[in-house]
């Protein structure tokens, strides 16, 4: 006899065996029309707020594993409340590397952020988000916008950014200050209603606190890599770096015989002098702080206005500058080529070429290994949680969290981008403007570029003082607050600045195995 329900079990199996092939989320895409993940740009018009997606929360967004407890979270609607949205706006700084905030502004790398809250996904024109995020509603409710800011990647898989705020509180301060960003305000969902607390067990405490800094500081860590050894060079290589070394510390390369390289980068100071501004031949003072020469091959441009583009660019323009070296390469050359064993070990090197070329090609090669590894930091990045104490993990989250990092940012934290420094640092400073101040002006005479310095790399900052480019400050923890006051609109109490000094200090590394701010004694 014919089975009356053979066609069900049939339907039934082929179900169940598409749910344990493609999962509940896949499945749905496949049978609803969402399309693979990482699909094309969104077509136009597309009304993704009426797509046909069951309203089920997304399993593979960050869901916990079967019997595992998540920590409870206060609910958003009493976070937002609570929330301060110029806390968030001073978080936000962070996004500016991406994003814009302007209503009517353009794109930036990431969609322009006015009137986020409840805005289409699929209103981000040119940017591809997977169709997972459409099945959620379409549209960044408080709740998506929390969940993405939480970790993008885990939240919807196939789009991701750098930035991830762990914290409730963190996020619920941006989202505060995002809800700012329009002429009509969404409202925050309601506060649900107050449990009942439990006093939790004062034992453990200090280790939970541990953990806990570790725990906050793990997304910022991740978005950093230590510096490394630079490579073992070849023997023609390393026969460059030794005469790159040589003339590096020749002060022959000066007209009066009196200023070498290493006169304004010495390496037992951390690659620096330590005066405001350095001093040349005759004892002229020059208009600017000398920046460091270690780990300067990782700079984006070179000098504080960008002017050279490369480490031999560099090398060779203090010779002719009057107030530094103050000689002609015609002059520097005769001079080395008069030196027998420069003649030596540049047919060793060269070919017996002794040019102004060979000779900046030289102090490049030696410049390139001027790298900084196995600070403290780096030691916490490959895993040593004992290397640096909690003061200065707070100091990184705080880095992080207020701002820094959008300028200060990469594996040598700066020497990626130029930045304008406020006119309210030269209102607060009470000097003149001088030539030195029109920063990057200076080479592009484009109005925008006016007081703008390639932002420094702050490895090894606590060994390089006096800072800014005119070396007006001394004191690292001054210096921190005055970043606050002026480039994030912030003032930053004693505690959190001292916490961001702390950091910064454990950035100071080893040259040839001394850190450097051993190397005086060296």
């Amino acid at each position: 006899m014919k089975d009356p329900l053979l066609g069900n079990k049939i339907a039934g199996a082929l179900l169940a065996a598409l749910l344990l092939f493609f999962g509940l989320p896949q499945l749905a895409n496949a049978l609803f029309g969402g399309g693979g993940h990482g699909g094309g740009h969104e077509a136009e018009g597309e009304d993704h707020a009426a797509h046909p997606f069951p309203q089920f929360p997304i399993a593979y967004a960050g869901a916990e594993s079967a019997g595992e407890e998540k920590a409870a979270e206060p609910d958003l609607g009493t976070l937002l409340a609570a929330a301060n949205p110029a806390a968030g706006e001073r978080r936000a700084a962070i996004c500016k590397s991406c994003h814009t905030f302007d209503k009517g502004g353009a794109n930036g790398t990431g969609p322009n952020l006015w009137d986020i809250v409840n805005r289409p996904v699929a209103g981000h024109e040119g940017f591809n988000y997977t169709p997972a995020l459409k099945a959620f509603g379409g549209v960044w409710s408080y709740e998506h916008l929390d969940g993405f800011l939480k970790n993008s990647a885990e939240y919807v898989p196939g789009t991701g950014m750098a930035q991830r705020f762990p914290k409730a509180e963190q996020r619920a301060e941006l989202l505060a200050f995002l809800a700012t960003l329009s002429d009509n305000p969404v409202p925050f969902p309601a506060p649900a209603a107050p449990a009942e607390e439990e006093s939790a067990p004062a034992d453990g405490a200090e280790g939970e606190e541990h953990a806990s800094l570790d725990e906050d500081a793990a997304p910022y860590v991740e978005g950093v890599k230590p510096v490394e050894e630079p490579s073992e060079p070849s023997s023609e290589q390393k026969k460059k770096i030794e005469l790159g070394s040589l003339l590096y510390h020749d002060t022959r390369l000066s007209a009066d015989g009196s200023v070498s390289c290493a006169t304004c980068h010495d390496l037992a100071l951390g690659g620096v002098d330590r005066l405001p501004t350095s001093t040349g031949i005759k004892g002229q003072h020059g208009p600017i702080n000398s920046p460091t020469v270690f780990n300067s091959v990782h700079n984006f441009v070179q000098f504080w206005d960008g002017r050279a583009g490369s480490l031999e660019e560099q090398a060779a323009g203090p010779v002719e500058n009057p107030l530094e070296m103050g000689d002609e390469w015609g002059a520097v050359v005769e001079k080395i080529s008069a030196d027998p064993d420069y003649v030596a070990k540049f047919a060793d090197a060269y070919n017996g070429a002794i040019t102004k070329e060979t000779i900046t090609s030289a102090i490049a090669d030696f410049e390139r290994t001027l790298v900084t590894p196995n600070s403290p930091f780096d030691k916490y990045v490959k895993g040593d949680k004992t290397a640096i104490s909690d003061e200065a993990k707070r100091g990184f989250i705080l880095f992080n969290e207020t701002g820094c990092a959008s300028c200060h940012n990469g594996d040598y934290f700066g020497g990626t981008s130029f930045q304008v420094l406020a006119q309210s640092y030269f209102d607060e400073r009470g000097t003149p403007l001088t030539d030195a101040d029109l920063g990057r002006f200076s080479v592009t005479g484009n109005e925008a570029d006016r007081h703008a310095f390639k932002s420094p790399m702050l490895r090894n900052v606590a060994v390089t003082p006096p800072y800014f480019h005119d070396g007006s400050t001394s004191d690292l923890t001054v210096v921190v607050k005055k970043m606050g006051r002026h480039q994030l609109k912030t003032e930053l109490s004693d505690e959190d600045a001292n916490a961001i000094v702390a950091f910064l200090k454990t950035l100071t590394g080893e040259y040839q195995g001394v850190p450097l701010d051993k190397m005086g004694a060296q």
